[in-house]
């Protein structure tokens, strides 16, 4: 088992046109992979955030920059998107053609997406889960456990 204190904060810049959408969805694989989530985890966030980011580029246009940040603090780890604007929340069923699937597609798995507005930018964010054990180290330090627990009571 692997304990991880050290905290990070990476930021990331681009544009809102299909080329910066692009690039911060291969960083956002990289970034992903780096942390240790399951590939079927990695590709529903790479999919919500590009929907989201495709509608806040309808609606802010192309010129605008956006940031990805990906955080670890103490183990919980995070990422999300923040586009500068007046308050549009990507996740909202506002657009009739455009169903709220890409949330649901994270709900589904216990990822479940945060939209939050602070200080004139729109956030995007989502909590990953944290890493669990090793299932079969775990399965070990039951199986030990078990023997010393049977050895103490043998004596006793």
């Amino acid at each position: 088992m692997r304990i991880r204190i050290q905290s990070f904060l990476r930021r990331f810049s681009y544009q809102l046109d299909g080329a910066g959408i692009d690039q911060c969805s291969e960083r956002l694989e990289q970034e992903l992979l780096a942390l240790g989530v399951e590939r079927q985890n990695r590709i529903r966030i790479r999919f919500s955030f590009e929907e989201s980011l495709l509608r806040l580029r309808d609606r802010f246009g192309e010129e605008v920059p956006f940031d990805l940040i990906v955080r670890d603090r103490f183990g919980r780890s995070s990422v999300q998107i923040e586009v500068e604007g007046d308050i549009y929340n990507p996740l909202s069923k506002m657009d009739a053609e455009l169903e709220d699937w890409s949330g649901s597609l994270l709900t589904v798995v216990g990822l479940s997406p945060l939209y939050s507005y602070s200080r004139g930018r729109n956030i995007l964010r989502v909590n990953l889960p944290r890493r669990g054990m090793n299932a079969a180290l775990k399965l070990l330090i039951a199986v030990f456990t078990g023997l010393i627990a049977g050895l103490l009571l043998r004596e006793a």
